[in-house]
């Protein structure tokens, strides 16, 4: 267990991070495979998950017509690999937590175990589920619900665990960050946190290897920070940990 004892301050500062973070859509999940060659677009039910992922308004007008389909295909591929380098290497996943009392003694704002940030090493990405790529143009039944052979569901790991006790604050920048909550009527003293990470590796998906296709996917990641914000839409930065 690795615990942070030291956070650089950037109080209420703005955004501290370039914008190379994307969120774990699955349309941003399935471009990284394919960067990472996780994804072999050679195989057809794996390329049409991809589509049906990143290019649902192409799939949903052309999968009706398997000829026209099977041309989409290609320029489908061709796209991949002429846009291979822009595609996601890196995250970001939010969340709320919550501040407990300010400990003098220690000059922490210590988290509350409300949502605790405590031996953590994965983090849920997203779910294929019934609501991808909803056929809206032809009328179909017969596509799947989710993938038909991609993983179901995506999450990110790291090599080791972490664990943040609170925000190492002077008091007096804690007092007038419980001042600002107080006017905003935070009583609760929620802030939110943000943890960045960079894609490490990514397992093969084959559809002809010699073990199944989980439908839990795990991704290896390296978290670069933690940031704490003010606001849910991550513009007022309270503190920055660099692991």
């Amino acid at each position: 267990m690795k615990k942070i004892l030291l956070a650089t301050v950037l109080f209420f500062s703005g955004a501290a991070w370039a914008d190379d973070y994307v969120q774990p859509t699955l349309p941003n999940i399935v471009k990284a495979l394919v960067r990472y060659g996780a994804i072999d677009p050679a195989e057809d039910p794996l390329l049409d998950d991809y589509a049906r992922a990143a290019e649902c308004e192409i799939v949903q007008y052309f999968y009706r017509n398997d000829f026209k389909f099977e041309e989409v295909r290609d320029a489908i591929r061709k796209n991949m690999d002429d846009a291979i380098a822009t595609f996601p290497q890196a995250f970001y996943i939010s969340g709320p937590v919550y501040l407990d009392r300010y400990d003098f003694r220690a000059g922490i704002f210590r988290l509350s175990d409300r949502a605790p940030i405590r031996n953590t090493n994965t983090f849920f990405f997203a779910k294929a589920d019934v609501n991808l790529c909803p056929n809206l143009t032809n009328n179909r039944t017969d596509q799947p619900e989710g993938f038909a052979a991609l993983p179901k569901a995506y999450r990110a790991v790291t090599d080791r665990p972490i664990t943040i006790e609170g925000l190492y604050m002077s008091p007096e920048q804690s007092k007038l960050l419980f001042e600002l909550m107080t006017l905003q009527g935070n009583t609760d003293k929620k802030i939110y946190v943000k943890f960045l990470m960079t894609l490490m590796h990514a397992d093969k998906i084959s559809l002809y290897a010699r073990s199944p296709i989980p439908s839990d996917y795990l991704m290896e990641v390296k978290l670069d920070a933690v940031e704490f914000y003010q606001d849910a839409k991550l513009t007022r930065l309270i503190s920055k940990i660099v692991p």
